[in-house]
């Protein structure tokens, strides 16, 4: 997974913005089907999302926007009791 995550790092130097915004959606794809493995790398992942919030592209801004959603959704269970207030958010802060 970690090779595959470092490709998804990169990603944001890609000249289209159809591929920039498909490699952003990778990252769900990435968290929603290997989540324990996701884990170690969620914040490094939120914070190159975040840095993509610059790209002048909308497509590309809206799916930042619904990946992090995405990935919060999917992660927020596997970090203690997922009926918790804020459950999963503290990886992020």
């Amino acid at each position: 997974i970690s090779i595959l995550m470092n490709c998804l790092y990169e990603s944001g130097k890609l000249k289209l913005a159809s591929a920039r915004k498909e490699a952003v959606r990778l990252f769900a794809q990435v968290a929603a089907v290997h989540s324990r493995l996701f884990l170690p790398h969620a914040a490094k992942v939120v914070a190159n999302i975040l840095k993509r919030f610059k790209d002048s592209e909308s497509v590309v801004l809206d799916a930042c926007a619904e990946t992090l959603g995405l990935i919060a959704e999917i992660t927020a269970p596997l970090y203690g009791n997922p009926s918790s207030e804020g459950a999963g958010v503290s990886c992020f802060v």
